[in-house]
Parts: structure tokens; C-alpha cells; sequence
């Protein structure tokens, strides 16, 4: 009874969230990707059945029940279709791929190599948003007086200086900036 109460619970994540979120649910109470992992070739296989939720979550997108989804699945598991750039075979893994994160995501990790090609990009503060130096609280002077954009101003140029320091700290080998007089679309600099 109680594999059939879980079960029964997949089925509900299937059908309020869909198949790929069932799949993940399935595949981490049961401690699926773990266990594969422990095994001979486990990367590729569980690689595998990740690209096919993948696809099957596309899938149900566009069909209208979970009958039609396995008649999806059944027919290009019978006839494949080679010629599918989503049918390809994926990679195992991707960690000696270029990745392409954000500063914020890199915090507290490394990589061998670094560039930052837009790093003397900045977005103007335009908005009189800032934190109260003595409070700390938050304010919106919704009048947009001088001294209000300029507090906004500090406050986003101390942020994009920590966020600096971060992207330069990650590397293990090499870092690369990019730097250049950047023109906005307004004409300024």
C-alpha cells in the first residue's frame, strides 16, 4: 500500500507540475542518480534519463493527457528520429566545457581561466533608492531629489566594486578584462 500511496503521489506531481518534476521527485526519493552514479558508466546513464525528462517535459507541453505522452515516448522509442538536434546524444558531462555564469553565481568558486569582457559595464542609477546611513533602512524618495540619486549612485557603485573584487578572485590561473570606453544608448559615457 504505501508504494502504491507513492505512486499515486507522482502521479499528482505529474499532473499539477508536470512529467519532469515527477521524474525528479521519483528519481530523488528513490536516490536513483546516486545510485547510478555508483556505478560502472552511471554519468552517462543518468545523463540519458535526464535528456529524455527533458524531452518528455517538452513533450507534455504540447499533448493533451499523459496517455499521449507515453504514446509520445513508445513511438520514438520505436522509430527514432536520428535526425533531431533534441534526440542527439548529450555530453556525460560538462565539466570541462566553457561555463558561462554570473559573478554573483561564482561566489566562492573558482576556475582556471577567467574572462570578463564587459566588466566596465555599469547601469546608471536612475532611481533615488538607497539605504539610510545611520537607520540602514531602506528608502525611495519617490521625488528623485540630487542628494538621493547621488546616495543610489554610492551605494551602486560600492556594490558593483564588491562584485568586482569577486569576478577578480576567481580565477586559479589567468584573468582577462575586458575595458573600454563603453557609449550608452543616450549618447553617455
Amino acid at each position: 500500500d504505501a508504494v502504491v500511496e507513492e505512486f499515486d503521489g507522482y502521479r499528482q506531481i505529474w499532473r499539477k507540475r508536470g512529467v519532469m518534476p515527477m521524474l525528479r521527485a521519483l528519481m530523488s526519493a528513490r536516490k536513483i542518480a546516486e545510485n547510478l552514479l555508483a556505478t560502472a558508466g552511471g554519468e552517462r546513464r543518468l545523463t540519458d534519463i535526464l535528456h529524455i525528462s527533458e524531452l518528455l517535459q517538452e513533450a507534455g507541453t504540447q499533448l493533451e493527457s499523459e496517455h499521449a505522452l507515453v504514446r509520445w515516448l513508445s513511438q520514438h522509442i520505436l522509430e527514432p528520429d536520428s535526425n533531431a538536434s533534441s534526440q542527439q546524444m548529450r555530453l556525460e558531462s560538462d565539466k570541462h566545457l566553457v561555463q558561462i555564469v554570473t559573478i554573483h553565481k561564482s561566489k566562492g568558486l573558482e576556475y582556471p581561466l577567467v574572462w570578463l569582457p564587459f566588466i566596465t559595464n555599469f547601469r546608471v542609477q536612475d532611481q533615488a533608492f538607497y539605504h539610510d546611513r545611520h537607520s540602514f533602512e531602506a528608502v525611495l524618495d519617490l521625488n528623485a531629489a540630487p542628494e538621493s540619486v547621488d546616495l543610489a549612485e554610492v551605494e551602486r557603485l560600492a556594490e558593483d566594486l564588491r562584485l568586482l573584487y569577486v569576478a577578480l578572485t576567481r580565477s586559479v590561473w589567468h584573468c582577462s578584462l575586458g575595458v573600454a570606453p563603453l557609449v550608452r544608448r543616450r549618447g553617455d559615457k
